[in-house]
């Protein structure tokens, strides 16, 4: 909701309060600045559409506690959301639990909390949150897309989630007994064409695509049902090298160097394009027919604004010298394990692999840059390569901007029709995985050291202080034994 900005959501809420009734919408946490001009047209716009921090229901004598908030991790990878604070979700979660049972006297808590799941107990947003905050029901859990099939029991608090996207519904029966709340029943539904649509909300649907084409498509000679491409197999989101990501990552280097390129000036060429899964949205599922949309693509990266108000991440390039590459590349091995999967980084024009045993932001061991038609060359990483590399990526707003989505449809169009009916067939090669990315543990002395950099060397420089100072300490205790003994 925050890819829009504060004045985004701010317009968003307004529009729709404009267009009649709306849910009970609950959000607690949020720290408005009153004299700050985009806060306070905010928290305006909170207030006329009925946003508020908590609502209490009754239904059948019980009365029922509701309240929403964000977790850490979904306010730190919301950086469009500033000026805007929030304060620490267990805090929260506790000033919400005493209003509800102590205030508004109610029989059952829920907290809908964008915090999120995690394999990890001790990283898992939801879970600790239930462990700290006493006197929760139930947590409907978001955020992390969990598929959860059963649910999670955190010290009485019973913790569900329903995957993501509305791929699934979960259905949930619980018992209240003397105020203990007891798990009776969980099922999952899943949303799929088996289930007919609404007319009305499909009429609703109808109407927004037929806004979006009059005002974004079609200046662009496209519109949102438009098949511009067929694929035989699905591209989905992996939390490791994917085909899907391969692709949304050439598309970027293409796009950039076929528009702001001269192919007369090989340093004109962006060498290297990046993207992060965390912007990468929805999968392209190859369906009944096959049939690849102008929708489909945009589905796939759809977050972001630019400075022109209209939606979607632009592009930018920027010159970094190998090393610096490198250090980039460290974010995917070094980053990533710490932060989650959102930081994975997909990339094209270049392949490498890392050493996930070695010293922390000193994992990558071999750099290429190249293609798979063209094949590749090593680059040297080190500071004395004064070469610099063209290096393209999503932004944050720029000036004359080139949007990350309309490269992404010029790219699967270039693709060759293969069958000759007319559509561009997306190639094999986005399959399975490239080899851009490969993952080889080792903890051969020689391996966790070679062509090490300024973590490995720090870190061998200090492990030696170690030693030296246990070998002179030891030294010093033994003499000064002999000079008591003489």
């Amino acid at each position: 909701e925050f890819d829009l900005k504060p004045a985004g959501l701010a317009t968003t809420l307004k529009t729709a309060k404009a267009k009649g009734a709306m849910p009970q919408i609950v959000f607690a946490g949020a720290v408005f600045d009153r004299n700050n001009p985009v806060l306070a047209s905010l928290e305006k716009a909170f207030s006329e559409a009925g946003v508020k921090n908590y609502t209490v229901l009754e239904r059948g004598g019980v009365k029922i506690g509701i309240f929403g908030m964000l977790g850490k991790d979904a306010v730190e990878v919301s950086p469009f959301a500033k000026p805007l604070t929030f304060r620490d979700p267990v805090d929260v979660a506790r000033d919400m639990v005493d209003v509800l049972r102590n205030k508004e006297k109610v029989d059952l808590v829920i907290c809908l909390s964008h915090g999120g799941l995690n394999d990890d107990p001790e990283k898992s947003s939801d879970e600790l949150l239930a462990r700290n905050v006493k006197g929760i029901d139930v947590i409907v859990s978001g955020h992390t897309h969990t598929k959860l099939d059963r649910p999670i029991d955190v010290n009485g608090t019973i913790i569900v989630q329903a995957w993501c996207y509305g791929k699934q519904a979960g259905v949930m029966d619980i018992t209240l007994n003397n105020g203990k709340v007891t798990l009776k029943k969980y099922t999952v539904v899943p949303v799929n064409s088996s289930i007919a649509g609404d007319e009305k909300i499909q009429a609703m649907i109808d109407a927004f695509k037929k806004n979006i084409n009059r005002r974004l498509l079609t200046p662009a000679r496209l519109s949102y049902d438009q098949v511009i491409a067929e694929t035989t197999f699905d591209l989905n989101i992996l939390a490791e090298e994917s085909p899907l990501g391969n692709l949304l990552a050439d598309s970027i280097r293409w796009y950039v160097n076929s528009v702001d390129s001269d192919k007369n000036d090989p340093s004109s060429q962006v060498v290297v394009a990046v993207e992060s899964n965390g912007v990468i949205r929805d999968g392209l599922l190859r369906g009944i027919a096959g049939k690849v949309t102008v929708g489909d693509l945009f589905r796939t990266i759809p977050l972001g604004i630019g400075v022109d108000n209209t939606m979607a991440y632009p592009l930018l390039s920027f010159y970094l010298y190998g090393y610096e590459l490198k250090r980039a590349l460290e974010i995917l091995t070094s980053i990533r394990p710490i932060k989650g999967d959102d930081y994975y980084l997909q990339i094209s024009g270049l392949r490498c692999t890392y050493n996930p045993r070695r010293v922390i932001f000193d994992r990558v061991t071999d750099i290429e840059t190249g293609s798979e038609e063209e094949g590749y060359q090593p680059l040297d990483y080190s500071k004395s390569n004064r070469k610099l590399y063209r290096v393209a990526n999503k932004a944050l707003p720029g000036i004359q901007e080139l949007k990350e989505w309309q490269g992404v449809i010029q790219y699967v169009r270039s693709f060759p029709d293969t069958n000759g009916n007319g559509l561009s067939d997306i190639p094999e090669k986005y399959r399975g995985k490239l080899g851009r990315i490969v993952e080889k543990p080792s903890i051969n002395p020689i391996a966790l050291v070679s062509r090490g950099t300024e973590p490995t060397i720090i870190v061998l420089a200090a492990i030696g202080l170690v030693v030296f100072l246990i070998v002179m300490t030891g030294m010093l205790i033994i003499l000064r034994r002999k000079a008591k003994k003489g």
